[in-house]
């Protein structure tokens, strides 16, 4: 994103949408985000479109907490 964007808005910015990637059960994938704050409230939030299911929609919920494992990086 260029820009400022509201919380969960899924798809708003279709540029900031990655191409599919197949994704196999029982296999770890590693996701990383950057991101840089100007102002105002901070967020990362990251979802994913499971086969056979509508891509997520605005409000829809990031990607649970049960599925990932995070570093944070200072």
């Amino acid at each position: 994103e260029s820009g400022r964007t509201n919380k969960r808005a899924w798809g708003a910015n279709p540029s900031a949408v990655s191409k599919s990637i197949h994704l196999e059960a029982g296999k770890r994938y590693s996701v990383k985000a950057l991101m840089k704050q100007a102002s105002g409230e901070d967020h990362l939030s990251v979802t994913w479109q499971l086969p056979g299911h509508e891509p997520p929609k605005l409000g829809d919920p990031p990607i649970s907490g049960e599925y990932l494992e995070f570093e944070v990086k200072e």
